[in-house]
Protein backbone atom coordinates (compact mmCIF):
# COMPACT_ATOMS: atom_id res chain seq x y z
CA UNK A 1 0.00 0.00 0.00
CA UNK A 2 2.77 2.08 0.90
CA UNK A 3 4.11 2.48 -2.89
CA UNK A 4 0.42 3.50 -4.34
CA UNK A 5 -0.14 6.18 -1.18
CA UNK A 6 3.45 7.47 -2.47
CA UNK A 7 1.99 7.72 -5.93
CA UNK A 8 -1.04 9.06 -4.80
CA UNK A 9 0.98 11.87 -2.84
CA UNK A 10 2.86 12.86 -5.64
CA UNK A 11 0.28 12.96 -8.13
CA UNK A 12 -1.69 15.38 -5.81
CA UNK A 13 1.06 17.86 -5.18
CA UNK A 14 2.04 17.67 -8.48
CA UNK A 15 -0.93 18.71 -9.79
CA UNK A 16 -0.52 22.87 -9.39
CA UNK A 17 -4.22 23.60 -10.46
CA UNK A 18 -5.69 21.59 -7.69
CA UNK A 19 -2.84 22.92 -4.92
CA UNK A 20 -3.73 26.16 -5.73
CA UNK A 21 -7.71 25.29 -5.22
CA UNK A 22 -6.37 24.03 -2.30
CA UNK A 23 -4.34 26.81 -0.66
CA UNK A 24 -5.42 30.15 -1.69
CA UNK A 25 -9.04 30.77 -0.11
CA UNK A 26 -9.73 34.03 -2.31
CA UNK A 27 -12.75 34.08 -4.91
CA UNK A 28 -10.41 35.86 -6.91
CA UNK A 29 -8.56 32.52 -7.06
CA UNK A 30 -7.29 32.50 -10.83
CA UNK A 31 -5.22 36.31 -9.88
CA UNK A 32 -3.13 34.18 -7.88
CA UNK A 33 -0.17 32.59 -9.52
CA UNK A 34 0.47 29.03 -9.51
CA UNK A 35 2.48 27.27 -6.20
CA UNK A 36 5.47 26.37 -6.76
CA UNK A 37 6.62 22.74 -6.26
CA UNK A 38 7.89 23.73 -2.86
CA UNK A 39 5.09 25.06 -1.94
CA UNK A 40 2.06 22.48 -2.98
CA UNK A 41 4.58 20.41 -0.58
CA UNK A 42 4.11 22.42 2.13
CA UNK A 43 0.26 21.74 1.84
CA UNK A 44 0.91 18.10 2.84
CA UNK A 45 0.03 17.85 6.70
CA UNK A 46 -2.05 21.21 6.55
CA UNK A 47 -4.36 20.72 3.62
CA UNK A 48 -3.40 17.44 2.49
CA UNK A 49 -4.20 15.18 5.30
CA UNK A 50 -3.92 11.42 5.38
CA UNK A 51 -5.76 10.83 8.52
CA UNK A 52 -9.37 11.70 8.65
CA UNK A 53 -8.43 14.57 11.11
CA UNK A 54 -9.32 17.89 10.12
CA UNK A 55 -7.12 20.64 11.77
CA UNK A 56 -9.34 23.89 13.58
CA UNK A 57 -10.26 25.82 10.61
CA UNK A 58 -9.45 29.49 12.00
CA UNK A 59 -6.12 28.17 11.83
CA UNK A 60 -5.15 27.04 8.70
CA UNK A 61 -6.09 28.77 5.65
CA UNK A 62 -7.78 27.14 2.46
CA UNK A 63 -9.32 23.80 1.96
CA UNK A 64 -8.84 20.35 2.61
CA UNK A 65 -8.24 17.15 0.85
CA UNK A 66 -8.44 13.53 3.50
CA UNK A 67 -6.92 10.50 0.96
CA UNK A 68 -7.89 7.04 2.61
CA UNK A 69 -7.61 3.57 1.75
CA UNK A 70 -11.46 3.20 2.12
CA UNK A 71 -12.59 -0.51 2.02
CA UNK A 72 -10.35 -3.90 2.10
CA UNK A 73 -12.29 -7.08 1.04
CA UNK A 74 -11.48 -11.05 0.80
CA UNK A 75 -12.68 -12.23 -2.61
CA UNK A 76 -13.01 -16.37 -2.91
CA UNK A 77 -9.57 -16.49 -5.22
CA UNK A 78 -7.69 -14.83 -2.91
CA UNK A 79 -8.09 -14.81 0.56
CA UNK A 80 -5.93 -12.14 1.56
CA UNK A 81 -7.08 -8.95 2.16
CA UNK A 82 -7.52 -6.75 -1.39
CA UNK A 83 -8.26 -2.87 -1.41
CA UNK A 84 -11.18 -2.53 -2.81
CA UNK A 85 -11.69 1.64 -2.63
CA UNK A 86 -10.26 4.96 -2.07
CA UNK A 87 -11.65 7.96 -0.99
CA UNK A 88 -10.84 11.73 -1.28
CA UNK A 89 -12.84 13.81 1.01
CA UNK A 90 -12.78 17.31 -0.77
CA UNK A 91 -14.02 19.85 1.93
CA UNK A 92 -14.07 23.74 2.13
CA UNK A 93 -15.07 26.48 4.41
CA UNK A 94 -18.61 27.56 3.33
CA UNK A 95 -16.88 31.25 2.80
CA UNK A 96 -13.96 29.84 -0.14
CA UNK A 97 -16.82 27.47 -1.77
CA UNK A 98 -17.68 30.69 -4.53
CA UNK A 99 -14.65 31.62 -6.86
CA UNK A 100 -14.84 34.47 -9.03
CA UNK A 101 -18.80 34.56 -9.06
CA UNK A 102 -19.39 31.61 -11.61
CA UNK A 103 -17.53 28.98 -10.13
CA UNK A 104 -17.87 26.30 -7.05
CA UNK A 105 -14.43 25.63 -5.37
CA UNK A 106 -15.30 21.56 -4.48
CA UNK A 107 -16.50 21.03 -8.05
CA UNK A 108 -13.47 22.31 -9.47
CA UNK A 109 -11.47 19.98 -7.05
CA UNK A 110 -13.46 17.33 -7.72
CA UNK A 111 -12.92 17.72 -11.47
CA UNK A 112 -9.04 17.70 -10.96
CA UNK A 113 -9.01 14.50 -8.57
CA UNK A 114 -11.25 12.24 -11.61
CA UNK A 115 -9.09 13.66 -14.09
CA UNK A 116 -5.65 12.31 -12.14
CA UNK A 117 -7.34 8.83 -10.96
CA UNK A 118 -10.40 7.78 -12.73
CA UNK A 119 -8.88 4.74 -15.32
CA UNK A 120 -5.63 5.38 -13.21
CA UNK A 121 -3.41 2.28 -13.11
CA UNK A 122 -2.51 1.33 -9.37
CA UNK A 123 0.37 -1.19 -8.38
CA UNK A 124 -0.61 -4.31 -7.53
CA UNK A 125 -3.88 -2.74 -6.87
CA UNK A 126 -5.33 -2.56 -10.19
CA UNK A 127 -7.20 0.00 -11.81
CA UNK A 128 -9.19 3.01 -10.32
CA UNK A 129 -12.86 3.72 -11.10
CA UNK A 130 -14.76 6.81 -9.96
CA UNK A 131 -18.15 5.36 -8.23
CA UNK A 132 -19.50 8.34 -7.04
CA UNK A 133 -19.47 11.37 -4.51
CA UNK A 134 -21.63 12.17 -2.19
CA UNK A 135 -21.91 15.77 0.07
CA UNK A 136 -21.64 15.63 3.47
CA UNK A 137 -21.59 18.59 6.32
CA UNK A 138 -18.91 18.20 9.08
CA UNK A 139 -19.14 21.11 10.90
CA UNK A 140 -21.84 24.94 10.16
CA UNK A 141 -18.67 26.38 8.76
CA UNK A 142 -17.11 23.23 6.80
CA UNK A 143 -18.57 20.85 3.84
CA UNK A 144 -17.81 18.81 0.77
CA UNK A 145 -17.75 15.78 -0.77
CA UNK A 146 -16.62 12.08 -0.61
CA UNK A 147 -14.99 10.47 -3.74
CA UNK A 148 -15.31 7.32 -4.02
CA UNK A 149 -12.60 5.14 -6.58
CA UNK A 150 -13.62 1.47 -6.69
CA UNK A 151 -10.89 -1.33 -7.93
CA UNK A 152 -12.61 -3.65 -10.10
CA UNK A 153 -9.70 -4.81 -11.79
CA UNK A 154 -6.90 -6.29 -9.97
CA UNK A 155 -3.22 -7.09 -10.65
Amino acid sequence: MGTNLYKILNMVTGNKELCRLLKYPMPNIYDQSLPTDDECLELMGKNILLVPKIPEIDKVEGSFLVVLFESFDTQEKNNEFILTGITFDVLCPHRDWLISGESLRPFLMMAEISEMFHKQRMNNVGILNFEKAERFSLSPDLSGYTMLFSIHDFN
